[in-house]
């Protein structure tokens, strides 16, 4: 069973007027600035440690 997470963010884009900025925007982006590939993947890991570490909390 899938979560969904990606049409879930984009009808809650749509209904509050914001813009979904995926991760490959991201990328792009970054890889257009010259960030070195490997920041975004230590950023994506950290960001990943992050939600286990709040959701084990509770």
């Amino acid at each position: 069973m899938a979560s969904h997470g990606c049409e879930i963010a984009a009808e809650v884009a749509r209904i509050v007027d914001f813009r979904v900025i995926d991760r490959e925007i991201i990328h792009r982006a970054a890889e257009e600035a010259g960030v070195p590939r490997i920041a975004l993947q230590e950023i994506a890991y950290e960001g990943r440690r992050n939600v286990l570490d709040r959701t084990r909390r509770r």
